[in-house]
């Protein structure tokens, strides 16, 4: 029965193969009938345009000719006419003086005979008949504008469509991407008024299916033999690019097809690891606070043995997603994919009316869900806060360094090459290094987002800049030492009538109690436990899916925790002290961020 169910399940895969193959090629088919009836109309409007220039052509050149007959004609026309009035001028005279010398015979007298004679004479003498010519000045011979066109008719028989052009060939050398800019370049085909068709597409296969034709996108149009393709998002492994000749007539053949390896990180937001009281998109998070505990799992403390309520982690049955969420102060979330290897970038934006935000990398697996970025060895970031006062910081091990806070970043570009313990922030707008760490990194780290009030918004798909070079520490050599500012010891305690924009403390965005604020500062150290009323915003232990025992409860500390600095011990420590005595003023902070 076992093999036979298996065997129906591969017949089922096979079958749902075959029918996703099946609705590919269709799809393919109506793509490319879609593309024939587009194409025949664009190339029967192309012909009746050509014949319609044709046409016209032809009536231009008979127009000319047609007109130079007539004028030839006109020309020998006023010619002639001029002559027919002369000839009819000349015959006119010379009728009269005919009937003159005709009267002259019948004159009796010989004085006045000879006297008519004399003016007879003299009058044939000057007559214009007798020096007028009598032959047409102008022919009517018109054969100088005789035609043949039969060597034109000739040609006109053998109009054909235009040959297509041949295959462009691409430059493989000069075919790269920089700076999410792809850069194309292929040789020049031997035709006037050719012009090229470049098509691209995102894959993450080294061979992509035919069925896949109708991903193309074109960039039609182009005279040059080279093209960028910008403002595309880098999110698969690989860009594909092919070209082709034009005609007015003919499209030509495709190139070969090249694959332009991205060599760009991209990742989303992972919702499982969001605080409950972040709402998470692909690439972006907003901070949406709950009138209710923040964290469901939270529960008050029983009033009698001051521990909590809630079981622990490990005997619950809560889902996957429980575990790794953050809860607590902690407004965290973290990217879907780890960083080994070589380098990564990628950019972050404040959104909203953001008040506190920080960016940075993390230990997933270290990372306890209650401890914010910065406060333990597993977590390197750059805080930005607008709370009552701008402030820009760099925190690694619960330590803390002041940054210059008179141009507050509105775009934090991040990059971290794990292979070489190099982390870098930038204020993308204007080109500049913000902070750097260098260190040793023994894991593989996640991209981390801290949010409170306002939202981020994540750009992936990135390449390294071209730039980080220039910004990358040469002389430094690798280490692990967190960045503390010389002279510059661990950070003062809060006193009650400070802000969380304000860094005076281990960090701004930590909560030392359940009402105090994210701007409040717990105490030296996160791990550390001052007593049964410490709150939510702290560390519970070195790892929230770990038993912490029978009688312990989230909000308590069961022992160290590898992902945060164990610190000093609270009983010792007078700052510690400090912060249990001043615990009753948190009621003011309470008041001001209600």
């Amino acid at each position: 029965m076992d093999a036979q169910k298996e065997a129906l399940r591969r017949i089922i895969i096979t079958l749902t193969s075959k029918n996703q193959e099946l609705r590919d090629f269709l799809q393919s088919l109506d793509w490319t009938r879609t593309g024939l009836k587009e194409e025949s109309c664009h190339v029967m409007s192309e012909l009746e345009a050509e014949l319609e220039l044709l046409n016209s052509t032809l009536e231009e050149k008979g127009a000319e000719l047609r007109s130079a007959i007539i004028q030839s004609h006109e020309q020998k026309e006023a010619e002639l006419q001029a002559q027919h009035w002369a000839g009819q001028r000349a015959l006119s005279a010379s009728e009269e003086l005919l009937t003159f010398a005709n009267s002259a015979l019948d004159i009796n007298d010989n004085t006045h005979f000879l006297q008519v004679a004399k003016e007879i004479k003299e009058r044939v003498t000057m007559a214009s008949s007798f020096r007028i010519s009598t032959r047409p000045v102008v022919s009517e011979n018109m054969s100088h504008f005789a035609v043949d066109f039969s060597a034109e008719r000739a040609g006109l028989h053998t109009l054909n469509f235009l040959p297509a052009p041949p295959v462009p060939i691409l430059d493989v050398s000069r075919c790269f991407i920089r700076d999410n800019i792809v850069f194309v370049q292929w040789s020049s085909v031997d035709q006037s008024g050719a012009t090229y068709e470049l098509q691209f597409r995102k894959s993450d296969q080294e061979t992509t299916p035919p069925s896949a034709d109708a991903c193309w996108e074109k960039i039609q149009g182009i005279r040059d033999t080279h093209s960028a393709i910008s403002g595309l998002r880098l999110d698969s492994r690989f860009v594909e690019v092919r070209v082709r000749a034009r005609n007015k007539a003919a499209a030509g053949e495709f190139s070969e097809m090249l694959q332009l390896e991205t060599k760009a990180f991209h990742f989303s937001l992972d919702s499982l690891t969001a605080h409950p009281e972040l709402s998470v998109q692909s690439h972006s998070a907003t901070w949406r606070p709950k009138v209710k505990e923040h964290d469901p799992r939270i529960k008050s403390r029983d009033k009698t043995s001051g521990r909590s309520a809630t079981p622990s982690p490990v005997k619950s049955s809560s889902s996957r997603a429980w575990r790794e969420r953050f809860a607590g102060e902690s407004y965290t979330v973290l990217g879907d994919q780890e960083i080994s290897g070589g380098g990564h970038y990628w950019e972050v934006r404040p959104t909203g009316d953001w008040k506190a935000v920080s960016v940075g990398v993390a230990y997933r697996g270290a990372l306890s869900r209650f401890v914010q970025l910065g406060k333990s060895p597993a977590s390197w970031s750059l805080s930005l806060s607008q709370w009552l006062q701008s402030s820009v910081s760099a925190k690694h091990n619960n330590r803390s360094k002041s940054l210059d806070s008179s141009r507050m970043p509105q775009r934090v570009g991040v990059y971290c090459h794990h292979g070489n313990g190099d982390l870098l922030f930038m204020d993308v707008d204007q080109t500049r290094l913000i902070h750097s760490f260098r260190t040793k990194f023994s894991q593989s780290l996640v991209p981390a987002f801290t949010v409170w009030f306002g939202g981020v918004a994540v750009e992936t798909g990135l390449q390294v800049p071209s730039f980080i070079d220039q910004l990358l520490p040469v002389s430094a050599p690798p280490t692990s030492a967190p960045p503390t500012a010389p002279n510059t010891p661990e950070e003062e305690d809060l006193s009650p009538d400070r802000g969380p924009g304000s860094d005076p403390g281990p960090d701004p965005g930590s909560d030392p109690g359940p009402d105090r604020g994210p701007g409040s500062d717990p105490g030296p150290d996160p791990g550390s436990d001052p007593g049964p009323d410490r709150g939510p915003g702290l560390d519970p232990g070195p790892d929230p899916g770990s038993d912490p025992g029978p009688d312990r409860g989230p909000g308590s500390d069961p022992g160290p925790d590898p992902g945060s600095d164990p610190g000093p011990d609270p009983g010792s420590d007078p700052r510690a002290q400090t912060r249990v005595l001043t615990r009753a003023q948190t009621q003011v902070l309470t008041g001001v961020r209600a």
